[in-house]
C-alpha cells in the first residue's frame, strides 16, 4: 500500500516506530572525518527524518547495526560464563538498494553456510528494512551493472521529493503506524537508477585465481593495513577474536569479536 506523508506526518510515524526500534539511517556527522575539518556520512541513530542524508552517498555500509565493529559475545571468571545481552530494542534500517543486496550475503555468510551465527540471528531476526529510494546516482555507483539497482525484498520503501515522503508499505507492523496518522494514499513505485556513467564488466567465467593476478599489485604497495577497508566494505564478514582480562592473573575478563581482515590483522588492538 502507498502513502505521502509530510515532515510532520512522518515524524509522528518515526516516533511510534522509536517505542519498539532503534531507526538507523545514513547520518552526517560533522567534524569527524578524516581530519578535523572534515564530515562524514554514516549510519547512525535517528528520531526525525530531517536527519537522513539523501543527497550524498555513505561512506560506509549498514553492516554496522548488524554487526558491530567491536562487539562483546560474553563475559567469564573462573568458574562461569555469563552471556553478552542483546540489544533492548529491535532495529529499523533506512538503507539503498545496494546496500539491501549486501545484506544477502551476510545472511549467507551467517545463517546458510554451516550452523547459524546466533549473535548474528538474535539481531537480524529483529530487524526491519526500509529501502531508501534513489533518485540519481552518485559519483563511481556502478550498481546497475551489478543488478543491484533495485530491490523488493524490504518491508518499507521511502521516497523523498519536493519535501514529501513517499511509501510503499509491506508490513504490517510498520504499517500500523502510517495508517494511524491518516496519511492520503498513493502509487508509490522505489525511485532507482537505470543507467550509470561507470559501467562495469565482469569476464566470463571468473575464477578464484582472479585473486594471484598483478592487477593487486599496485593495491599490496599501497597498503598501509589501516583496516578501513574491511570497516567500509558492505559485504566483509571478516573478524578476529580477543579477550579482553579485567585482572592480572587473566581469570576474568570479556571475549569479544572485532571486525578485521589478513590485511589490517596486525593493527588489531584491545580496546
Amino acid at each position: 500500500m502507498g502513502y505521502q506523508l509530510n515532515a510532520d506526518a512522518l515524524n509522528t510515524v518515526f516516533a511510534k516506530w522509536s517505542d519498539t526500534y532503534d531507526i538507523y539511517a545514513p547520518k552526517l556527522f560533522a567534524g569527524t572525518g578524516r581530519s578535523s575539518m572534515q564530515d562524514i556520512v554514516r549510519y547512525g541513530k535517528i528520531t526525525k527524518p530531517e536527519e537522513i542524508v539523501w543527497d550524498k552517498r555513505s561512506d560506509y555500509s549498514a553492516k554496522d547495526v548488524l554487526l558491530p565493529v567491536c562487539q562483546t559475545l560474553f563475559y567469564f571468571n573462573e568458574n562461569t560464563v555469563t552471556e553478552a545481552e542483546a540489544p533492548e530494542k529491535g532495529a529499523i534500517i533506512l538503507l539503498r538498494s545496494c546496500d539491501l543486496h549486501a545484506i544477502k550475503r551476510f545472511d549467507y555468510m551467517y545463517l546458510q553456510n554451516g550452523p547459524e551465527d546466533y549473535y548474528y540471528k538474535r539481531v537480524r531476526d529483529r530487524v526491519k528494512f526500509v529501502l531508501m529510494g534513489c533518485s540519481q546516482e552518485f559519483e563511481n555507483c556502478f550498481c546497475v551493472s551489478m543488478g543491484t539497482n533495485t530491490s523488493d525484498n524490504y518491508d518499507v520503501a521511502l521516497n523523498f521529493k519536493d519535501g514529501q515522503y513517499f511509501l510503499d508499505v509491506k508490513d504490517d507492523v510498520l504499517g500500523k503506524a502510517v495508517t494511524e496518522a491518516k496519511a492520503p494514499e498513493a502509487d508509490v513505485v522505489p525511485d532507482h537508477v537505470t543507467e550509470n556513467k561507470l559501467q562495469v564488466h565482469i569476464p566470463e567465467n571468473l575464477s578464484s585465481a582472479i585473486a594471484k593476478s598483478h592487477v593487486w599489485d599496485e593495491y599490496d604497495k599501497r597498503c598501509i593495513k589501516c583496516g578501513r577497508c574491511t570497516l567500509a566494505c558492505p559485504t566483509c564478514t571478516c573478524w578476529s577474536m580477543q579477550d579482553v582480562f579485567f585482572t592480572e592473573d587473566h581469570k576474568a575478563g570479556e571475549r569479544r569479536r572485532v571486525q578485521t581482515s589478513i590485511a589490517s590483522m596486525s593493527n588489531c588492538r584491545k580496546a
